[in-house]
């Protein structure tokens, strides 16, 4: 009996702890789908906000002089992005 509720509960553990990622909700004031969270590139393409992300992305042109600096640094860093409106 030790067993199955310590094998419940690891799994109980297990499970609650997964991440959300994409998580879409709903703001209180516009009424309008926004993320929450961590959020990866294909939660931009989902219907909500894929208008205005793939005009902005099929349009952005790189700094090809920066792409080459990134590039020589590429092994000695790592990138992570953080946004936020309010």
């Amino acid at each position: 009996m030790k067993h199955i509720i310590l094998i419940f509960s690891l799994l109980l553990l297990t499970t609650g702890c997964k991440e959300i990622v994409n998580k879409v909700t709903i703001d209180d004031k516009t009424g309008r789908p926004m993320l929450v969270g961590i959020t990866d590139r294909s939660a931009f393409e989902m219907s909500d906000f894929s208008e205005w992300y793939n005009d902005e992305y099929i349009g952005y042109e790189p700094d090809e002089f920066i792409i080459g600096q990134i590039k020589e640094l590429s092994d000695s860093i790592d990138i992570q992005i953080f946004m936020g409106t309010w």
